[in-house]
């Protein structure tokens, strides 16, 4: 059920338009100009499917673990499968964050750096 209902929430950032995404508020607040706004969404559309797509692998490797541990549990595979999303999920972020080092400028990364410790795009 689970993977049922994130595989329909993917496909929902698939249909996305670009003009209904909204930038988090503290990236708003950073006096973006338009061609920065429409670079920043396109991104953050990018980010979040790539993210959305590895929660639904996470959920999957989450039913086998769950499905394994009844049976002879190996989890030697899974552990493996566990660490290759995880450093994908990570990968993923930094891939954004270099993306918006070159999207902003100077004085809005500033701005920006003072937040990034409770900073999350979901």
């Amino acid at each position: 059920m689970r993977v049922l209902i994130m595989f329909i929430f993917l496909i929902s950032f698939v249909f996305a338009d670009i003009k209904n995404v909204k930038l988090p508020y503290d990236l708003s607040k950073l006096n973006l100009t338009k061609i920065q706004k429409q670079k920043l969404k396109k991104a953050i559309i990018n980010y979040r499917k790539k993210l959305n797509s590895l929660h639904t692998k996470e959920e999957i490797i989450e039913y086998k673990v769950q499905k394994e541990f009844l049976k002879d549990f190996e989890y030697r595979n899974l552990l493996k499968e566990k660490i290759e999303v995880k450093k994908k999920l990570i990968e993923n972020e930094f891939e954004f964050l270099k993306q918006l080092h070159t999207i902003l400028n100077k004085t809005q990364r500033k701005k920006f750096i003072k937040q990034l410790k409770e900073w999350e795009i979901e």
